[in-house]
């Protein structure tokens, strides 16, 4: 079935279903028909399909050619919305959302793909985003298996301060987008991903850029098992200063021009990673009372410092591997102003035979640390 909006300047939402529960809607074509329709961004509520108030319900295989706002709202009324599953949708040339979850606990978005915002100053694919009104946290939410394209921001987990969190991001695949997650909630995990040729000359966009939320309420973040490939951005990997916890656990970074961890919170932890052919200091840490520990890492084909820490409290450096080029500075890592650091078993290795007369050095307040 096929429903399309008629031409004219009227530009009201499309579909809309209000308090019900224990209900299925599948198989449709819901298109805006922007083509033959005047538009603009600001046209609320004007959503292809409304979800207001609902509870125990799927959405399946459901093609959004285009959007005059949002493709799907979920929004409380006098029912918090809960309990649903959106999957196997295709949505389109929308001007703000693909997906807008402003309301919603134990909601599932799977096998959804997301491309072709109509603009490049909005355009968000699948948006989970507190407002004003929220009182309830957003809770236990899955994206899994999306796909996301050519996005402003592709993911994007927008606090009010009002304890969000408990989502899990898997198995999605990120390319060409701005900003690929970004992160305000509490215990984010994002596992098995690949973010490949993600692309902003504006600094203040990254392929994950976790940040506080308005209250400072506590930020955290968990990356495993992820692949980041050939991106461009300021720093690949972001976290600003009152984030709380960023961990990073089985990853590879390769080809990518930026700072492939820049971190300002309290609690770093990257542990058997890969980081391959950068252009930047790979690991950089600037808060002065950070932990940062980095166990089990390969740092290959080194052309800058692997880890740089400013103003760290305490670094541990365990198992690493560092492997430098001809072009690599002196200072492998640099914590020469952080107030603790214990490195062990750690190994330097030249990549030319000719460079292994080359005095390389773990630093720390000013001296060599000898015993590496």
């Amino acid at each position: 079935i096929t429903i399309k909006a008629g031409i004219g300047k009227k530009n009201g939402g499309m579909f809309i279903i209000r308090n019900c529960s224990n209900f299925s809607i599948s198989n449709l074509v819901l298109d805006a028909n922007v083509g033959n329709r005047s538009i603009s961004n600001n046209q609320i509520p004007a959503h292809n399909l409304r979800l207001l108030g609902v509870q125990d319900f799927t959405i399946d295989s459901i093609l959004f050619p285009s959007c005059i706002q949002d493709g799907i709202v979920v929004q409380e009324t006098k029912t918090f919305p809960r309990n649903g599953l959106i999957t196997n949708c295709t949505i389109g040339q929308y001007w703000r959302s693909g997906i807008s979850i402003i309301n919603g606990s134990d909601i599932k978005v799977k096998r959804c793909k997301f491309k072709e915002p109509l603009s490049s100053v909005t355009g968000c694919g699948l948006n989970v985003e507190e407002n004003e009104f929220n009182k309830i946290p957003n809770e236990r939410l899955v994206v899994d298996s999306c796909q996301f394209t050519d996005q402003k921001v592709a993911l994007q987990f927008s606090s009010k301060g009002i304890g969000s969190s408990e989502v899990m991001v898997s198995n999605c695949f990120f390319r060409s987008n701005e900003i690929g997650v970004f992160n305000s909630f509490d215990d984010v995990i994002i596992e098995n991903c690949v973010f490949d040729r993600n692309e902003s000359a504006d600094a203040r966009y990254n392929v994950i850029r976790c940040k506080r939320n308005v209250n400072n309420d506590i930020v955290s973040t968990s990356i495993s098992n992820c692949r980041f490939v050939n991106n461009a951005t300021s720093a690949i990997v972001y976290s600003d200063g009152n984030t709380k916890k960023l961990n990073i656990h089985n990853c590879q970074f390769n080809n990518n021009q930026g700072y492939p961890v820049s971190f300002y919170g309290s609690e770093l932890a990257v542990t058997n990673s890969i980081f391959t052919n950068g252009t930047k200091d790979v690991i950089s840490n600037f808060n002065e009372k950070s932990n940062v520990t980095i166990k089990d890492c390969t740092f290959s084909t080194l052309n800058y410092r692997a880890v740089y820490s400013e103003k760290a409290k305490n670094v541990v450096l365990k198992n690493n591997l560092f492997k430098v080029s001809d072009r690599s500075k002196i200072e492998v890592v640099n914590c020469r102003k952080a107030d603790s650091v214990i490195a062990t078993n750690n190994n330097i290795n030249p990549l030319d035979n000719a460079e292994k007369s080359r005095e390389y050095k773990l630093i720390s307040n000013g001296k060599a640390i000898m015993n590496y």
